[in-house]
C-alpha cells in the first residue's frame, strides 16, 4: 500500500534512509554522506508537513520518496545537455528502499505512482537527479523511461560532492 507518510513514519524511514546512505557509501559515493546528516530527521518532518513524502508499508514501510510539487532552484541551470522542455514540472527526492526489499519492484512501484500523482495533478513532467556512482537509481531511472539530460549541481553547503546526473520523463505529450 502506497500512503502519504505521517511523523508516526520518520523512524522507520530514518531505518530505510541508514541502509541507503551505507550502501551509498560502499560504492564509493559521496551521495547522503552529508557532515549535516541529510537526509535527517528534520528533512522528513518538513516533507510530512508539506504533504510531499511517501511510503511503501508493506507493514513493515519498505520504500520511501519525496514528491516536490514547488519546483527546484537547482534546476534553473543544467549543463553539458538540456531538459526535454521548460513545462511545470515535480520533483522526485529522496527515494530509498529498505535494505531486506532491495530488488523487490517497490521503487520502481513507489516511482510509478508518483507517476500517476502527477498526471491526476495535471503534472506532465517530472524530474530527479542522483550522483554516477548511485547504479540503482540510474538504473531504475532509465528502466522507466527517463532521459539523462545533463548535470546539476545542487546547493546545500554540507555536500562534498554537489554534482548529480540530472533525469527528465515526459508522462504525456501534450
Amino acid at each position: 500500500m502506497i500512503r502519504k507518510a505521517s511523523m508516526d513514519d520518520i523512524p522507520a524511514i530514518l531505518n530505510i534512509i541508514a541502509d541507503a546512505k551505507s550502501l551509498l557509501k560502499s560504492k564509493h559515493s559521496l551521495q547522503w554522506q552529508d557532515a549535516d546528516g541529510y537526509p535527517n530527521f528534520n528533512t522528513f518532518q518538513q516533507d510530512v508537513d508539506k504533504g510531499s513524502l511517501y511510503v511503501v508499508d508493506n507493514n513493515p514501510i519498505v520504500a520511501v520518496c519525496s514528491l516536490g510539487r514547488h519546483g527546484e532552484p537547482t534546476y534553473n541551470q543544467i549543463y553539458d545537455g538540456k531538459w526535454l522542455n521548460d513545462d511545470p514540472f515535480y520533483v522526485i527526492h529522496r527515494l530509498a528502499v529498505k535494505k531486506e526489499a532491495y530488488g523487490k519492484g517497490f521503487g520502481k512501484t513507489l516511482m510509478q505512482k508518483m507517476e500517476m500523482i502527477c498526471l491526476a495533478e495535471g503534472i506532465f513532467n517530472i524530474r530527479c537527479d542522483t550522483t554516477h556512482e548511485n547504479e540503482p537509481m540510474n538504473h531504475l531511472l532509465l528502466s522507466l523511461g527517463y532521459q539523462d539530460c545533463g548535470i546539476i549541481y545542487l546547493d546545500r553547503p554540507s555536500m562534498a560532492d554537489r554534482l548529480r546526473k540530472a533525469y527528465h520523463k515526459i508522462l504525456v505529450k501534450k
